[in-house]
């Protein structure tokens, strides 16, 4: 949704870190791999790279503004809830995103807020059109 921001550094590295987070719990089920297909045509990327870990790419975003830290959070966030299931492995990503990122816990809370607001909204238009 607003990936459009990143360089196309940042992108290659969301596009890697969206995909390793997907397959985290070692259950890429098809609500992420429909969302990680949906980036994947947002951002232009045919192919996901495969250069560094979770971790990595997590200290690249932590060191980057705190509006890309932001949409990193928000579109991470939405992609490991999509499934409406949150395993071990994807909480412990969003601990590290906490402590790595420069957000406030108001500013998590709210972002958080926002993506349940936008699945909720996506649900009852889709429930409503199909």
């Amino acid at each position: 949704m607003f990936l459009h921001v990143l360089t196309e550094e940042a992108k290659r590295k969301f596009i890697e870190l969206v995909y390793k987070v997907a397959n985290s719990d070692h259950a890429y089920t098809e609500d992420e791999q429909e969302v990680v297909n949906n980036y994947k045509l947002e951002l232009g990327i045919d192919e996901i790279p495969d250069t560094d870990t979770i971790e990595h790419l997590l200290q690249y975003f932590g060191g980057q503004s705190v509006d890309i830290q932001k949409i990193v959070y928000f579109e991470i966030y939405g992609m490991i809830i999509c499934d409406e299931k949150l395993s071990n492995e994807e909480k412990e990503i969003l601990d590290v995103m906490t402590n790595q990122f420069s957000l406030s816990n108001d500013k998590i809370t709210e972002i958080i807020i926002a993506v349940k607001g936008l699945q909720q909204a996506y649900k009852a238009v889709y429930d409503a059109v199909f």
